[in-house]
């Protein structure tokens, strides 16, 4: 999967029974261009998933992460996500036999368990080794936090910088999205980026989406970003950094949406938002 455990699903192999203490072994060939890794993905992920509950479903995952010159293994922290709502009723699932996958390889024998490796001497096991750092965040970089999607636009010399939020992680998460909190700020290798702006299109023609509310950081809003969002009915900008609002930005919303925007701002956004495409009929307050 593409960026985080629950991220895009590149491709699957089915590994069938396993019992506590076999061995399976899986290839997966990722195609690699002249320009590099052919995905906007900044890593992979190996996800075990099982049909029946277990007891530490956190060992069941592990990850590569793609270098710029070096396509080495690494890990390293997933983005923090800001909060986000989705249907309860839709729920994900693995995939199914019917998706295109790559060859299976052949399961060793269960009857193998795997060898065991010695204790030194002195009872003590030695070190793991450790992980090489999370490589550097770069500027036009996109990346993936939970179920949305930012473009990093600045990145400054103490690791922190500005991104852009480009929308939502997946057509699927688009298509399950109910209520949006841009926020603040989004974690990458544990440093804060602000986030800054909504992209073009963002979250254009969302149509489940029906609550949004705008972050202090937000200095434009672009345009479509949330055209043909037939049910958005209440939008609540905190923001007083806000200079931009696309053309159709907020065309196509419910005819009798409500926008909550500071009072001090008032006047000046009640300009912006009609010009953004905010009908007659929308409220501004």
């Amino acid at each position: 999967r593409k960026d985080t455990i629950d991220g895009e699903l590149v491709s699957s192999v089915k590994l069938g029974t396993l019992k506590q203490g076999d061995l399976a072994a899986v290839d997966f060939t990722y195609p690699k261009g002249k320009d590099g890794y052919g995905t906007e993905a900044n890593a992979l992920y190996y996800v075990v998933t099982s049909s029946v509950p277990e007891k530490y479903e956190s060992n069941n995952y592990d990850y590569t992460v793609f270098r710029e010159k070096d396509s080495s293994s690494s890990g390293g922290d997933t983005p923090t996500p800001p909060e986000t709502e989705t249907d309860p009723e839709e729920t994900e699932t693995p995939p199914s036999e019917s998706e295109e996958r790559p060859a299976e390889t052949e399961t060793p024998s269960t009857d193998k368990k795997p060898q065991e490796t010695e204790t030194p001497s002195n009872g003590k096991q030695p070190p793991s080794p450790s992980r090489p750092e999370e490589p550097a965040v770069r500027k036009g970089q996109t990346v993936k936090a939970g179920r949305l999607r930012y473009k990093v636009s600045k990145v400054h010399s103490d690791g922190t910088g500005e991104v852009i939020l480009a929308g939502a992680a997946s057509k699927k998460d688009a298509k399950k999205l109910t209520s949006l909190k841009t926020g603040d700020t989004v974690k990458i290798n544990k440093k804060n980026f602000k986030v800054t702006a909504i992209a073009n299109n963002a979250f254009k023609n969302c149509k489940k989406l029906k609550r949004v509310v705008i972050g202090k950081e937000i200095t434009s809003i672009g345009a479509k970003a949330f055209s043909g969002c037939k049910a958005l009915k209440k939008i609540t900008i905190k923001s007083a950094k806000l200079k931009k609002v696309g053309k159709n930005a907020f065309k196509g919303i419910h005819v009798k949406a409500v926008i909550k925007a500071p009072k001090a701002k008032l006047k000046a956004y009640k300009k912006l938002l009609r010009a953004g495409g905010a009908g007659s009929k929308v409220r501004i307050k």
